[in-house]
């Protein structure tokens, strides 16, 4: 009976949205990914945002999120609502976003590792301390790449993000 779906993953939002409604027809409820709920409910809300000190974040665009689902726009908004942090986009981002590097949770090649290094590589490049993702594939992949590199940075989820500069 429920009216409404909020998803967490994009994986899981995708495949509802398209592979679900494909095979079983309309669905009887409405599918809504948590970056497109939290954009429009927190403006209207009294819950506001701040980091203890200022620093620069970038944001993972997830494949299924961005290019599968065209959702670009509601998670760099939520970014953007936190007093002091500043959003610097690498320079591959949005519909040109470059993938964390793995799909399916397969076993990740040396090619599939070169693409995370580079994206790691990228977001230093813009001058990002933390990537922050929507995707749990993205968070584990880049997180795994990162292991025995000298890349320092932060990769954490957007509603963790959130939770934590959350003004109480």
């Amino acid at each position: 009976g429920a009216k409404t779906v909020i998803f967490g993953c994009p994986e899981g939002y995708s495949m509802f949205r398209e592979v679900y409604a494909n095979r079983f027809g309309p669905l009887e409820f409405e599918l809504v990914h948590i970056t497109q709920f939290l954009a429009e409910a927190l403006p209207e809300s009294d819950l506001s945002f701040k980091a203890e000190n200022a620093r620069t974040v970038t944001f993972q665009d997830p494949c299924r999120l961005g290019r599968r689902s065209g959702i670009y726009e509601a998670p760099r908004d939520l970014i953007c609502r936190v007093d002091k942090i500043e959003l610097s986009e690498m320079e591959h981002n949005r519909e040109n976003s470059v993938c964390c590097g793995t799909t399916g949770w397969m076993q990740c090649s040396s090619c599939s590792k070169r693409m995370q290094i580079q994206r790691l590589e990228e977001a230093e490049a813009a001058g990002a301390k933390t990537i922050v993702t929507a995707c749990p594939k993205c968070q584990i992949h880049l997180t795994c790449a990162q292991k025995n590199t000298d890349h320092d940075i932060e990769i954490i989820d957007l509603a963790t993000f959130l939770t934590d500069h959350l003004i109480k």
